[in-house]
């Protein structure tokens, strides 16, 4: 994507100032999205994310610039600006990268942006209308395709040189039931870390008829009863309540300024001994899983709470520094 001889130029500048670490992050990202109402094509969209990021280190001081002219001068010119803000020593460096590759988790078969157009459009029609025709009280099917590949080139003034590639295929499917009097609609949008291959795991038509069904059971039912219930939150989308309830407070945003209630309490007891709680991003080809994190880290497994107790956090490398805790 960039030069090595450029990138290191810019680490250069970037640290000729006084910084103590220098890091360049670039990326391009290709987006495609088909969207479909009643069966009929509404819209085809591909759009395209490009640009360099440059961050310095001077302690727990940070100053980051970023522009979308990936051409020498542009990247250059965006150090110098990171370099200006960061301090005004006048020193030389020279920054020497070696490449590393990580292994790649998540192979791809069917690369979805692409991918031959007239094929997703009929993967989408599939799912639809198995959804329209499920019941004739569907009154309107809305769907979507959405593919992303994703390319990353990560480098900083450690040595460290490396790109990774993420590829993701979602499709969603809401569904309207109308009795005459009341609307009631359903959805399911499964996404993967895979290419069109998704679709001979999970079907176009097992969405459109989960989205489908759930409209119509939402159609015919009753009032939920009101009291105190157990609630149980199993893993998926449980996930995402969790993330807000507590995942933020894992996060060393918060926990190294003293903003987290979780802060000062590893290895207490701070949940029932029944909640295990782990960030894993190496399960091959799920959504949110990644070959390595945006500053380079290697994915890996992260034990957050164990039976009720706080085993770790969240850590970038700013929080590294400020907590002097391990990077997770």
């Amino acid at each position: 994507m960039i030069p090595e001889k450029v990138i290191s130029e810019a680490l250069e500048i970037a640290m000729s100032t006084g910084a103590d670490f220098a890091e360049l992050y670039g990326e391009r990202t290709r987006n495609n999205l088909i969207k479909a109402i009643n069966g009929k094509v509404e819209a085809i969209n591909d759009g395209l994310i490009a640009g360099v990021g440059i961050r310095a280190f001077l302690g727990t001081k940070t100053v980051f610039a970023s522009t979308s002219d990936s051409s020498r001068e542009g990247i250059l010119k965006c150090a110098a600006a990171v370099a200006q803000a960061a301090g005004e020593e006048n020193k030389k460096i020279s920054v020497n990268l070696t490449e590393r590759i990580f292994p790649n988790v998540h192979p791809i078969k069917t690369l979805g942006t692409t991918a031959d157009t007239k094929y997703k459009i009929d993967l989408l029609k599939t799912a639809c209308s198995t959804a329209k025709e499920y019941d004739e009280k569907i009154v309107q099917v809305v769907g979507n395709i959405a593919c992303v590949d994703h390319n990353i080139i990560i480098a900083n003034t450690e040595g460290l040189l490396t790109t990774n590639r993420s590829v993701r295929t979602r499709m969603f499917v809401n569904a309207v039931a109308s009795d005459g009097n009341e609307n009631q609609s359903g959805h399911c949008a499964p996404g993967r870390g895979m290419g069109l291959e998704m679709f001979d795991i999970v079907t176009p038509e097992s969405i459109g008829l989960k989205a489908a069904t759930q409209a119509m059971t939402n159609l015919s039912a009753g009032y939920c009863p009101a009291g105190k219930m157990t609630v149980a939150i199993e893993n998926g989308f449980g996930g995402v309540i969790f993330h807000e309830a507590c995942g933020h407070s894992l996060e060393a945003t918060s926990v190294a300024t003293g903003r987290s209630q979780m802060a000062g309490k590893l290895g207490q007891k701070i949940a029932n001994e029944k909640v295990t709680a782990i960030d894993d991003g190496t399960i091959p080809n799920a959504w949110g899983s990644i070959n390595v994190d945006d500053e380079g880290h290697p994915s890996q497994r992260n034990v957050l709470i164990e039976n009720g107790i706080l085993k770790s956090y969240m850590v970038d490398r700013l929080g590294s520094r400020r907590m002097d805790h391990p990077m997770t």
